[in-house]
Formats: C-alpha cells, sequence, structure tokens
C-alpha cells in the first residue's frame, strides 16, 4: 500500500473523484437499495446522509420531497461548505489535504490558492458529472423532473461537521453548519 503523504494532494483529488462513483455505484445495485429507488409506497420525512463523494444519493430526496441533513465526517473541503453557502477564504483556511496551517507565508497562501481552484474545477467540471451520470442511470425511471446533482446538493438545509474549534483551525461557518466533533465522547468518570 502507500502512505497518503507520499501521494500529491492534486493525485489525491484525482482518486478520489474516480473512487467516490464507483463505490456509488455498487451502492446502487444492492437489491435493498434497488427496492428503495422502485419503491411506490415508501415515506420518509428527511434525509439524513454522508457527504463524502457521494452527492448521487441525494436524488433520494428528491423521491421522496424530503429536506437534507449532511453528516460531514471529514471537515476539510470546501466544496461541503458550498452547500449551504459557506466562505472557504484560501488566504487562512488551510486545504485539509495540505500540512499547510493558518500562519502561512505569501508562497504557501498561493499553493494553497492553486490547489483549492485545481479542487473546484476538477469537482465540478469533472467529477460532479460523474455523478450526475449515476443520478440519471438510478433515479430517471423512479422519479420525475430530476434535477443536475449540484442542485441537489445545493437544497441541504444543515450540515453536522466531524470538527471542534478545540482542534482545528479557525474558519468561518454559516448558522447552518454545525460542528459536532467528539458529540460521540461519554463526559468522563470519578477517578477511584
Amino acid at each position: 500500500m502507500f502512505e497518503i503523504g507520499e501521494i500529491s494532494p492534486y493525485m489525491l483529488f484525482l482518486m478520489m473523484w474516480n473512487m467516490g462513483p464507483k463505490i456509488l455505484e455498487s451502492t446502487f445495485e444492492n437489491t435493498d437499495v434497488q427496492n428503495l429507488l422502485h419503491s411506490k409506497t415508501e415515506k420518509f420525512d428527511l434525509l439524513i446522509t454522508e457527504t463524502f463523494f457521494n452527492e448521487a444519493i441525494l436524488g433520494l430526496a428528491h423521491k421522496f420531497n424530503v429536506p437534507i441533513i449532511s453528516v460531514c465526517t471529514f471537515a476539510g473541503f470546501e466544496t461541503i461548505g458550498d452547500a449551504v453557502g459557506n466562505p472557504y477564504p484560501y488566504s487562512y483556511v488551510p486545504n485539509a489535504l495540505t500540512e499547510l496551517n493558518t500562519h502561512m507565508s505569501f508562497l504557501e497562501r498561493l499553493q494553497n490558492t492553486l490547489l483549492n481552484t485545481f479542487a473546484n474545477l476538477g469537482h465540478y467540471l469533472y467529477y460532479l458529472p460523474k455523478q450526475n451520470e449515476l443520478l440519471v442511470k438510478y433515479f430517471k425511471d423512479t422519479t420525475e423532473n430530476l434535477p443536475y446533482v449540484d442542485d441537489l446538493v445545493k437544497r441541504t438545509s444543515l450540515v453536522f461537521l466531524n470538527n471542534h474549534f478545540s482542534y482545528s483551525f479557525p474558519r468561518p461557518y454559516v448558522p447552518n453548519i454545525v460542528e459536532v466533533g467528539g458529540l460521540h465522547v461519554k463526559p468522563a468518570k470519578k477517578l477511584p
């Protein structure tokens, strides 16, 4: 295998953009998921989904006409915040795939800007069209007026972010991004 640190962030993005749709396609091929996609009787109030490289699954929100709550286990990508209009200032918010911190030199800020520009262009011009192909392939026969996948992403009402201000860099968040890092940790018991 390989160590993540041995691969450039650019290559990591390319790997994830190609791997995500393949994994999601295997999810859509699952018998239980196929039954859900073709169901005419199921009713839901809400779709809660992981946001990490599986945007086409949001077709379920369109099919069942429900709001979307995203759970993001990885807090570092700008496109997650794009869903709810969150700013991502390159001048002091480092890309999560780098070893940069908030005290960047001019050259590091330039590096951060170039990587984020690459990531955004790749996301919108290369990756999302692949997700949209999956959306059309698996939802075209089960729902009407299917929107483009990015329009579904932008229907996200709330994002639960696996992050906490105590162990991350300062960054702006709109009110509908809620940091829930450490939520699963139980209060400490008294020592004997």
